[in-house]
């Protein structure tokens, strides 16, 4: 212990009051008393000693009297130590004390003056600056009216010395006055703010605790707050009903004392709740099977630290009721064992698959048994990487996009080929259907089943071979059909025309023999109109396109069915874009293609119509449209007229018409060389074919 210290606790025991006085401010007062007692007595004691050694003795009037004074301050601390002392015996006495000096030993009578005035800062100690203020002025009043009765020759010392020394003393107390109040008044305004945050604060807080009153009072989780001891500190109404127990039986006990053994507070807790408090970590557990006065039921339990500071002084079980959420999990794997061992019993297979929030997928179970029927494979060897390897090559792009639209929540059908273990091919047609999380907004997993229809495509692929056979075979008769029937009316024409021809011969008729060599003429040019017609259908699918102008083959066409317009009063025009762009084809097809179109518009136009050719360039293709004024085609028959050996009219003559292929090699060129062909028409109107190609200066 150092010496400051000793001296510090010496002080404090001899200002400290006696323990009867309980006021803080009293306290106080009496303390600082006491404070000025022992200043006082200490420097009147050092004093008095300073004289006696000076003068040695006997001792003078000086001496007494301070010896006396001494004696006094000592008497008035004493008293102040053992009881309460009024600040008013206290003044009695210094002053009685002073008049006896004054009157008896004091050499300097104005020391009594002085004693006085030092008297007021003991008043202002105990009373209020107010009354230190009256008392002030009165002394000096007092002091004036002395020095003018007992001391008339020296009135003017005291005006100048004792007056002047109060008045000191008295324009300090005022600024010390006026100093308390305004520190008084600050005190008080912060006073008055700490009482106004402090209500603000409580009323805050009071408000929290009913709401979590409210909460814990609407919530239907039984809710429990548990100290060290395992005692209950809190416990809402839900937590009461499951106890079947009423608050005051089970606030401040354990579940022994509550006499709780096998409800959810007891059950199966003790290390759960020594890990929390050890730990601080949140733990939650499924308490199953406890009992409650509904019966048993299964709880889903939390166990939360409730902190203070770095310290856990309580836990708060929180318990949410699962017992149909077990019951439906327990039903739904029931049935899905059922579901297994029905599917283990059919030919096919099905899966269930978890998809994780990184989007990669787990197999949560599979039909093992009709899966290693079906592929030959293991669920080990799906689980190692073989999912990919099952599926046929060509089909893996296929399944991986299907997967992804799972994924996305769509339900997905599609049939794929597998190749088993044995190296067999065989067709799955699979049914995927996702389960969509609503709250994460996601895929959680996805349910499968598949169906082996191996048999039934072997079966659609011998169907398909079938109908190709027949429709080929219908081909063929159709072209023979048509075939036969233009060459036997070409023939039979050429034969009567013969004969005729003969006839006019031996009657030498030569006008007539020009008219039947012109028909046999004719007959021939048919023929082999049809013979190029069936060499383009042969040969389009090895034909190499090149740049072809379009303008050429157009205006040759024209004039070559200039003549027969003519004779049908048929006008023929044209509108060619200046610059036309090739396009890309074969000259052969492209002419052959523009031949049909002009043909017919030439051959369906009555007298009087009119045959329109335009041909421009829009972006990237070249656009020829040619346009008649003829009979129409009825719109019935539009998606016909481009098919093989069809005719509009099966009985039109062959001045009309071949074999019905010309619209038919028209399409095929289009579509050959990247374009297509269009029609517009309305019986007794006309009809506008538009033939599209791409132009040259692009790439086919």
């Amino acid at each position: 212990m150092t010496l400051s210290h000793s001296i510090a606790k010496t002080i404090s025991w001899l200002t400290e009051p006696t323990p009867s006085i309980s006021d803080p401010l009293e306290r106080t007062r009496i303390r600082w008393i006491a404070i000025l007692l022992l200043v006082s007595g200490c420097l009147l004691g050092i004093a008095t000693i300073v004289q006696i050694v000076i003068e040695g003795a006997p001792p003078s009037e000086t001496v007494l009297s301070r010896l006396a004074s001494l004696a006094m301050v000592l008497i008035l601390f004493l008293l102040l130590r053992i009881a309460h002392l009024s600040i008013t015996v206290l003044l009695f006495i210094a002053i009685a004390l002073q008049i006896t000096h004054a009157c008896f030993f004091a050499v300097d009578k104005l020391s009594a003056l002085y004693f006085t005035g030092l008297v007021v800062p003991f008043v202002c100690v105990y009373y209020s600056m107010r009354v230190a203020l009256v008392l002030s002025v009165l002394t000096i009043i007092g002091m004036i009216a002395l020095g003018a009765l007992l001391l008339p020759d020296r009135i003017d010392k005291v005006l100048t010395q004792p007056v002047v020394f109060t008045l000191l003393n008295t324009a300090a107390l005022l600024v010390t006055f006026f100093e308390y109040r305004r520190q008084i008044g600050v005190r008080q305004a912060a006073l008055i703010t700490s009482e106004m945050q402090m209500r603000t604060l409580k009323e805050q807080v009071e408000q929290q605790a009913r709401m979590l009153d409210a909460m814990l009072n609407a919530t239907p989780d039984l809710v429990l707050v548990i100290d060290r001891e395992q005692r209950v500190l809190r416990v809402n109404p839900a937590m009461l009903r499951a106890l079947n127990c009423r608050a005051e039986e089970i606030i401040g006990k354990t579940w022994e004392e509550g006499d709780l053994s096998g409800t959810l507070w007891q059950h199966n807790q003790i290390g759960y709740l020594t890990r929390v408090f050890s730990n601080g970590e949140i733990l939650s557990y499924e308490a199953l099977g406890v009992s409650t006065p509904a019966g048993e039921r299964d709880y889903e339990v939390i166990l939360t630290p409730l902190r203070e500071g770095e310290a856990i002084n309580a836990v708060m079980m929180n318990a949410r009721d699962i017992t149909e959420r077990k019951k439906a999990e327990s039903a739904l794997r029931q049935s899905e064992e059922r579901y297994r061992i029905i599917t283990e019993l059919m030919s096919d297979y099905a899966f269930a698959i978890k998809v994780r929030e990184d989007g990669s997928m787990e197999r949560e179970w599979l039909t093992e048994h009709s899966f290693l029927r079906q592929t030959g494979f293991t669920p080990e060897e799906i689980d190692q990487g073989v999912p990919y390897n099952l599926y046929h090559p060509d089909d893996v792009a296929l399944v991986e996009r299907d997967l992804k639209a799972v994924l996305a929540g769509e339900t997905i059908t599609n049939d794929y080929r597998i190749v088993t273990k044995g190296g067999e091919q065989r067709w799955l047609r699979i049914f995927r259907r996702p389960m969509f999380d609503s709250v994460n907004q996601r895929v959680t997993h996805y349910y499968g089943v598949a169906q082996d229809i191996t048999m039934q495509k072997l079966a659609e692929a011998q169907r398909l071979r079938m109908a190709i056979e027949r429709e080929r075979l219908s081909v063929i008769n159709r072209f023979v059909d048509a075939f036969s029937h233009f060459f036997r009316n070409q023939l039979a024409s050429i034969e009567s025309s013969r004969y005729l021809l003969e006839k006019a011969y031996q009657m030498g008729n030569l006008t007539n023999v020009q008219r039947r060599l012109d028909v046999i003429r004719e007959c021939v040019i048919s023929m082999r109109d049809q013979l190029d017609n069936l060499r383009v259908v042969a040969s389009l699918s090895m034909a190499t396109p090149t740049p072809c102008a379009v303008d050429q083959p157009i205006q040759s066409i024209l004039r070559e069915f200039a003549p027969l317009a003519e004779d049908k009063s048929v006008t023929l025009v044209t509108h060619l874009d200046d610059h036309l762009p090739n396009v890309w084809a074969t000259p052969d097809d492209l002419r052959l293609a523009l031949r049909h179109l002009i043909a017919n518009a030439v051959h369906y136009t009555d007298a009087g119509g009119e045959v329109t050719v335009k041909a421009r360039l829009d972006e990237r293709m070249v656009y020829i449209e040619v346009r008649d004024t003829g009979i129409g085609i009825p719109t019935e028959l539009l998606g016909s007229i481009f098919e093989m050996f069809y005719k509009a009219d099966p009985a039109m003559n062959v001045s009309q018409g071949g074999v019905g292929l010309g619209l038919s090699i028209v399409r095929m060129v289009a579509e050959t060389y990247g374009g297509q062909v269009m029609v517009e028409s309305e019986p007794g109107k006309g009809s506008m074919f538009c033939l599209q190609l791409l132009a040259a200066d692009f790439q086919p």
